[in-house]
């Protein structure tokens, strides 16, 4: 992707969602993880960042850096929910527990339910909460079979309010 259309659209909600800028392939195929080499041209003019603890390398030292060039930091965290960075201040947003069936596809559900709701409200802990309620309904089935509608993702979240956890 040309790194200037990250600044193509002044005005707008910029999220960036860097896997394919961190992963290499070698001649047989095989995917690895590499080093994010134009993070901070990306980043100068983004609101949000989403990316995925293996995204990371689970390197804390890595995200730190991305969190100085980057106002909102989304870790996700399977499983797990995610971590909601912003600034010093993590907030860390438990999931919806799912029967996994095929995980394929959830970090861009989350990231696609992170954003809409991020612009619609404003609000980095709500829309983690639906992004994360989302992707789980998004693992309970084959491919696209099971991404969830708005109404079963708001019912769900209308059902089971909870606190998310914050830390600094």
């Amino acid at each position: 992707m040309d790194l200037a259309l990250a600044s193509a659209f002044p005005g707008s909600l910029l999220g960036v969602v860097p896997q394919g800028w961190m992963r290499r392939w070698d001649a047989q195929g095989h995917v690895s993880r590499q080093d994010w080499h134009s993070a901070a041209i990306v980043l100068a003019g983004a609101q949000a960042l989403i990316l995925s603890d293996e995204d990371l390398g689970h390197s804390t030292a890595t995200l730190a850096y991305y969190r100085r060039l980057c106002p909102l930091v989304v870790l996700t965290l399977g499983a797990r929910g995610c971590q909601v960075w912003q600034g010093d201040r993590m907030t860390a947003m438990p999931p919806r527990p799912a029967h996994e069936v095929d995980p394929t596809g959830a970090g861009d559900v989350f990231a696609a339910a992170f954003l809409i709701r991020l612009a619609a409200t404003g609000d980095p802990l709500q829309a983690a909460r639906f992004a994360n309620v989302a992707a789980s309904f998004s693992v309970e089935g084959q491919a696209t079979h099971a991404i969830p509608s708005l109404a079963q993702v708001e019912t769900w979240l209308t059902q089971h309010p909870i606190e998310a956890q914050s830390s600094l």
